[in-house]
């Protein structure tokens, strides 16, 4: 038995367990899934379970596209600048990122420099 004849086997395998769970659907939950899923699909020339694994990775991946989308965050980045123990209002504050810089901002009257960008170096000079 080749590999090629392992892996038809191994689908066929695949394709009636899912075809024996749409029968457990409709026979069983009285769930109508060939009217409403298999039918139409198949009447179209489509093989309805690789269409179904592709919608069901589909779905997947959308999933973990949102997850990844919706919890990826921003760092809000705060600098207080002082000059022996007073705050020094307009000393420039750079933010670099992977040696590039991203944006310079001065300092305000309270002496804080504020960013909303991911940082990995600050660096601070006073002219």
């Amino acid at each position: 038995m080749g590999i090629a004849e392992s892996l038809k086997q191994f689908y066929d395998g695949i394709e009636e367990s899912y075809y024996n769970f749409c029968d457990y659907l409709q026979q069983n939950i009285h769930f109508p899934v060939y009217d409403w899923f298999v039918t139409p699909i198949e009447t179209r020339g489509i093989p309805s379970f690789p269409f179904f694994i592709a919608l069901v990775l589909l779905i997947i991946g959308g999933g973990v596209f949102a997850y990844l989308t919706l919890t990826a965050g921003t760092t809000s980045i705060k600098v207080s600048v002082e000059v022996a123990g007073t705050p020094a209002p307009n000393i420039p504050v750079s933010l670099y990122v992977d040696g590039k810089l991203l944006k310079t901002v001065n300092s305000g009257k309270d002496g804080i420099a504020s960013f909303d960008e991911n940082t990995l170096l600050i660096l601070c000079e006073k002219r």
